[in-house]
């Protein structure tokens, strides 16, 4: 058993474990990262040979010589990640120029070519592996693809469809074999093939967007995590030992490591940790650093979850961890470098006074270091410098001493000085460290100020001042005396170099050409830092020819020397589990990155998105957790005491979320229809639908889905999406009908005006040839409503039904206008529509029950008739005005010659209720009598037929109004 322990990163993020039966995503490949997962052209099956070979790249064009590449936005279903170019794995001819390098083949040319994983996953614990993957090939029947897979060191294998060709746009592909599940290295190939013909150029063999995943059962397999150790007392800032074990073997993953608050609650952790355990082992062992800024409390509590790759497992809850109120405490236990010297300290000398302290300091902490007088005494400390800093130096914890830097003050000589470092939040007294000695030396290194200098390539040189005799005119120096750069160490204050940055010949005050060579010229003269060129040392002036030879040396100044790496970095991750895959980061996740190699005493400043960053510890290192989803750039830069270098090359990461599994489509399907369904496409997830309890799958691709609805009811869609940031699930209902057609019902005959009420038996959306789009509709009879007609449109189309509507009219009855008649006169009546008349009153009508009765009023009378047509009543009126003639007339001449013409004489006149008409000739004898006004005479008397004569004629007129008249006149009778 190994047992691994090891300092970790402190991280804050959350996961969701789970529970049951999952599915899980155990690989991506999309080609869109810096990262290559497949070997090319391996040979792994096959002859390896031919000049049409794998790649990988995002080129579609053909240039006019090879087919272009179907696009990714073109697909039987689905969608791809970063379509509609993005890089994908495929085949192309290599002797082309290089400009042709998309998905074509030299059909010319027998090739048989390979690709494979380079590492195999790990499928521990899951079932249900399944294999899938979007293909494009074009192809022939002696040109296709096909799939293998590998287990362990044992053989590829084929696995799906025989060959895959024929398809002109992008397909998804699912693949699954038991010989997939729990099994500890498992890997992928494809193989393509063609054989050399003369077939057409066509589109050869593409591949993207491959995942693999598969389902844990954490109830049917469970596999445990269990705290075994852990320390039961700590201080803020101290380590912590923390173990725990794996029930089983798993494949290697990352585990977090949290801390809950005072209260038990990990909602959120108080801090949290990361680790990584390979397979086979199941024991971990991990120093914790515990956060300074805890509160002491009696009962902190630790959860062990794995993170990556799935399955999520949580581990039990930890036994109480006592976190106890720890001093603070500051010791000086090292000697300040500058004190390493064998000769005393120059006043106004540089000093950098180490430390290590322990407990916990409050932000807006300052370090202190103090200076005592020349007895040790720090009743009137002098300052030597500070440091806005509440970071604990814990020798336990941190590899190197916090410092302070100062100046040595203006102070008597003497060799009783002690030094000390203070805090001021909370306020701590460090322990004293000392004696050591301090001096006035008589030179002056460039007034006692430090240098920075950022060589580059190039190299600098600038004058610095060289000051003799600062304190006193005691010291003189020999003809021939050299002044020289001393530079020192800043850890042992050991000699590096003397007199290759610059020398000068001269006895007094004077000034010296420094000269900085360019970066990679200064390893020879041992101006490096951990290997690397420049960094921090001391520097002073020395002489080699003064009186007093205590007297000859310079006080000290920090010499920086900066020099970045000139080549832009490349960033890259650190860590190989959980934290970066591919391209593709979470949602709330993080990720941790780094360069290498790097300069340590560099300090760096991470960009993320043009914004800077600080870096985490160590310095080279950068933490994010992603807040938002979408396309980042992250850029380092690097700065070498103050020098800064060329921004690195941009470190691409794409963040996505948890899918959401919003189902879109008609939840209404007709039977016999194929109806479309989809979720919210999402980079790197799969997806996975079920439709076993009604419905029949057609075509799937990712988040899209045909069905073929072929029974009647109401069924149910089912989707998991499931990416590394999480999983969704959703239900969809769908009520399948069979609504195809529509007829009408109801009335059809009925009288204008009266209400009629029609029902489609259909269902769907109405409209009725009225505007009308309800089911029902309840109208009246109109004259012109001979033919109406209803739509119906429905999930089963667009149905009509039309019906024939007899409207028995009830408005077209018309008698006329009123009419006037003399009396004794008549008129007839029209009525018509058909049915039965009724006519009222009855009075002087020759029928009371027929359409057209004549009618003779003596008087005006108004007359109604009521006719029934099938129960459809029409009625109209009018008024027959009769009026009494005051005058009668009768003619004074005629001609009853038989010509037909005035043959004979009548009284002409109306109203007259009582008539005598008389008729004499000139000897007064009476020949005609009469006392009706319809009588005429024919010119004869007593048969025989008189000549042409002068009558005389009297008449006696009673009209209707009780008038009477008399009236007498002559009549000419021409034969």
């Amino acid at each position: 058993m190994k047992l691994f322990l090891s300092s970790l990163i402190v991280l804050f993020s959350s996961v969701v474990p789970f529970f049951g039966q999952s599915t899980v995503q155990l690989f991506l490949e999309d080609f869109n990262g810096p990262n290559l997962y497949f070997q090319l052209n391996s040979g792994g099956v096959g002859s390896d040979l031919g000049n049409n070979k794998w790649v990988i790249n995002n080129s579609y064009d053909g240039m006019g010589v090879k087919p272009n590449t179907t696009s990714q936005d073109s697909t039987y279903g689905g969608q791809i990640s970063f379509a509609p170019y993005s890089s994908y794995l495929h085949i192309y001819d290599s002797t082309l120029s290089p400009a042709i390098s998309n998905c074509n083949y030299d059909v010319t040319n027998s090739s048989d070519r390979f690709v494979e994983m380079t590492d195999g996953i790990c499928t521990k614990g899951i079932t249900d592996v399944e294999f899938s993957f979007f293909y494009l090939c074009e192809g022939s029947t002696d040109a296709y693809g096909e799939l293998y897979y590998n287990v362990g060191t044992g053989p590829w294998v084929q696995v799906g469809a025989a060959q895959y060709k024929g398809k002109s746009k992008w397909k998804y592909e699912q693949v699954s074999d038991p010989a997939f599940d729990n099994v500890d290295n498992l890997r992928f190939g494809f193989r393509w093939v063609n054989t050399a013909s003369t077939n057409q150029d066509s589109i050869a063999l593409g591949i993207d967007d491959i995942q693999i995943v598969g389902t844990y059962n954490s109830v049917s397999s469970p596999v445990t995590i269990d705290i075994v150790y852990i320390n039961p007392i700590v201080c803020p800032g101290d380590n912590l030992i923390l173990g725990f074990e794996l029930s089983d073997t798993l494949c290697d993953g990352s585990y977090t490591i949290e801390m809950s608050d005072a209260s038990g609650s990990f909602n959120p952790p108080l801090a949290s940790w990361s680790s990584n355990v390979s397979y086979p082992s199941t024991t971990s062992y991990l120093s914790l650093s515990i956060p300074f800024s805890t509160p002491p409390a009696p009962c902190y509590q630790f959860r062990v979850t794995r993170v990556s790759p799935p399955p999520v497992i949580v581990s039990t809850i930890s036994v109480c961890v006592e976190v106890d109120n720890c001093p603070n405490v500051i010791s000086t236990t090292d000697p300040p470098a500058v004190t390493l010297d064998t000769n005393y300290v120059c006043i106004n000398s540089v000093i950098d006074v180490p430390f290590w302290s322990t407990g916990v300091y409050n932000p807006g902490n300052i370090y202190i270091a103090q200076l005592s007088d020349s007895t040790g005494s720090f009743s009137q400390p002098n300052l030597v410098g500070t440091s806005v800093d509440n970071t604990t130096y814990d020798p336990a914890l941190v590899p190197s001493p916090g410092m302070v830097s100062g100046v040595i003050p203006t102070v008597p000589e003497g060799c009783g000085y002690y030094l000390r470092v203070l805090s001021s939040n909370p306020n701590a007294i460090g322990q004293e460290w000392g004696p050591f000695c301090i001096q006035e030396c008589d030179i002056s290194t460039n007034n006692c100020d430090d240098i920075s200098a950022c060589p580059g390539d190039s190299g600098l040189v600038f004058t610095i001042p060289i000051d003799v005799n600062v304190w006193d005119s005691l010291v003189s120096y020999y003809p021939g005396n050299t002044f020289s750069v001393e530079v020192l160490d800043m850890m042992s204050f050991a000699q590096i170099n003397i007199g290759g940055l610059g020398a000068v010949i001269d006895t007094t005050s004077a000034t010296m050409a420094l000269t900085i060579p360019p970066c990679d010229s200064l390893p020879p003269l041992g101006l490096t830092t951990m290997g690397f060129p420049g960094g921090a040392f001391y520097m002073r002036i020395v002489a080699d020819g003064a009186s007093d030879m205590e007297q000859s040396l310079g006080c000290v100044v920090h010499l920086s020397i900066g020099c970045p790496n000139q080549i832009p970095y490349n960033i890259q991750p650190a860590f190989p589990f959980s934290t970066y895959d591919d391209t593709l980061l979470c949602v709330g996740n993080p990720i941790f990155m780094n360069v290498s190699p790097y300069n340590p005493s560099s300090e760096f400043t991470y960009y993320v998105n043009g914004n800077p960053v600080p870096p985490n510890n160590p310095p080279v290192m950068l933490g994010v957790y992603w807040t938002s989803n979408g396309n980042h750039v992250i850029t380092i830069e690097e700065t070498s005491f103050g020098c800064s270098g060329p921004i690195s090359n941009p470190f691409n990461v794409y963040v996505i979320q948890a899918p959401q599994t919003l189902i879109i489509g008609s939840d209404t399907s007709c039977i016999g229809d194929t109806l479309d369904y989809f979720v919210q496409f999402y980079n790197g997830t799969y997806y996975d639908w079920d439709v076993s309890f009604g419905g029949s799958v057609v075509d799937t691709g990712n988040n899209e889905i045909s069905i073929l609805w072929d029974s009647v009811g109401i069924y149910t869609i089912e989707i998991e999406a499931l990416n590394k940031c999480g999983n969704s699930t959703n239900t969809y209902e769908v009520n399948v009908l069979d609504q195809r057609g529509v007829s009408i019902s109801g009335d059809t005959i009925g009288c204008e005006g009266d209400s009629l009420f029609l029902y489609a038996d259909g269902e769907g959306n109405f409209l009725w040839e009225n505007g009308e789009n309800l089911q029902n509709i309840d109208g009246v009879f109109q004259l012109i409503d001979t033919l109406t007609y209803v739509e119906v449109n429905n999930h089963c189309g667009v149905f009509y039904d039309t019906v024939a509507l007899v409207p028995i009219p009830t408005s077209l009855l018309d008698l006329g206008n009123d009419t006037t008649i003399f009396a004794g006169e008549s008129v007839v009546l029209n009525a018509s529509g058909g049915g039965s008349y009724i006519w009222s009153p009855t009075d002087f009508l020759s029928c009371s029950n027929c359409p057209n009765p004549i009618a003779s009023p003596t008087q005006t009378t108004t007359y109604a008739v009521l006719v029934d047509t099938l129960g459809c009543i029409s009625e109209d009126e009018i008024t027959v005005n009769v009026e009494i003639s005051g005058d009668v007339y009768v003619p004074n001449l005629f001609s009853p010659n038989g010509d037909g013409v005035n043959d004979v004489l009548g009284i002409y006149g109306f109203s007259v209720s009582e008539v005598e008409f008389r008729i004499y000739d000139r000897w007064g004898e009476l020949i005609f009598l009469s006392n009706s006004m319809s009588d005429t005479w024919d010119g004869t008397f007593r048969g025989v037929t008189l000549n042409s004569a002068v009558f005389v004629y009297t008449l006696q007129v009673t009209y209707m109004d009780g008038r009477e008249q008399l009236q007498h006149g002559n009549i000419t009778l021409i034969r």
